[in-house]
């Protein structure tokens, strides 16, 4: 018996404000909160990749400075794609992202100790958790951003 196709269409009520965690001091671009489509098919999601973490692997803080400086940040999901795209579930997060891990570029944030976190989704367990990794990790090519076809 065939499988049934994954339903990748996300609906992402923009009004509805992104909750950071307590350990947030600032939000480094608040004004793309509210930014992207209310509404968009994740298959045609790019899973983007810099050159250099094609070729093993790049500090986080390099690929930050590279979608900002490139005018790229806007084209990026955020927080909210990554909440709405995790009520989809383990099942649905395994098939379309087999074992990566998914980064929302556009909502990065600076902790209380200084240091600037990409909001992330991860398959855990029989779960979808939503992480925080620290750009000062090494991203590779497990770790795409995710963007909005252009």
């Amino acid at each position: 018996m065939a499988k049934a196709p994954l339903d990748t269409i996300i609906r992402v009520d923009r009004s509805v404000r992104p909750v950071y965690p307590e350990w947030v001091k600032k939000v480094m671009l608040p004004e793309l909160e509210g930014t992207g489509p209310a509404e968009y098919d994740l298959a045609k999601v790019e899973q983007w990749f810099h050159d250099e973490q094609k070729k093993g692997g790049m500090v986080g803080n390099r690929i930050y400075e590279h979608l900002k400086s490139n005018n790229m940040l806007d084209s990026c999901l955020g927080l909210r794609d990554l909440e709405e795209i995790r009520k989809k579930g383990v099942t649905f997060f395994r098939e379309r992202f087999k074992g990566k891990v998914v980064f929302g570029w556009k909502s990065v944030v600076l902790g209380h100790g200084g240091n600037l976190n990409a909001p992330c989704l991860v398959g855990l367990g029989g779960g979808v958790v939503l992480d925080w990794y620290w750009l000062d990790h090494d991203w590779n090519d497990d770790r795409p951003t995710l963007r909005f076809a252009s």
